[in-house]
């Protein structure tokens, strides 16, 4: 099972990288990053993951997945505990991780730009923005990542708020793709130079 989740993952990664109007689409994005986005942005994820560490580790269940927990009680499948995001299934087999992680990287304009016109496109104020950027966050749970680590993620909705109130889903998705690209190039590191 994990294989064909795998392979399906990564064929749609590949597209959003590559596909017919993608690849035009991310170099495009790309060319916009700045150094000033990834010093910025750079507070942003910190505080994502400090909030979800303390979410998932001091606030009961919030380490669980509302799926997960439920296919525990119903089937008796697991602990209900959330996991890693299913983007990066299969990434324990280094071979694999050394070929999808920089695939996933040039995909990550493509991807960023779908959440922004879904979550950010047409925000009409603060309140709104708000209520959005949590809608955003538990949409997340999809993933199978743990309820405060989806909690966590509206943090950073917040982010792409703001920066969408400065320039329209433009900016926020440049911004957004600039995070993720933080996020995975981070996983990339440890998975390959810390022992």
């Amino acid at each position: 099972m994990e294989i064909v989740l795998t392979a399906v993952i990564g064929l749609s990664v590949a597209y959003a990288a590559f596909g017919k109007t993608s690849r035009r689409q991310n170099w495009s994005i790309i060319k916009t990053y700045r150094p000033a986005q990834f010093l910025t942005t750079f507070m942003v994820v910190a505080v994502v993951i400090g909030v979800a560490i303390l979410l998932t580790t001091l606030v009961p269940y919030f380490d669980k997945n509302p799926f997960l927990w439920l296919a525990s009680k119903l089937f008796g499948w697991g602990n209900g505990n959330g996991g890693a995001n299913l983007t990066f299934t299969g990434i324990q087999w280094k071979w694999y991780a050394l070929i999808y992680l920089p695939v996933l990287m040039f995909a990550l304009p493509s991807l960023a730009k779908y959440e922004e016109e879904k979550y950010r496109n047409g925000t009409r104020n603060w309140f709104h923005g708000v209520l959005r950027s949590i809608r955003f966050g538990l949409a997340h749970l999809i993933m199978l990542i743990p309820f405060g680590t989806a909690l966590a993620l509206s943090i950073g909705g917040l982010w792409f708020t703001h920066q969408y109130f400065k320039g329209g889903t433009t900016r926020s998705t440049t911004y957004h793709a600039v995070y993720n690209s933080m996020l995975v190039a981070t996983l990339f590191v440890t998975l390959f130079f810390i022992p």
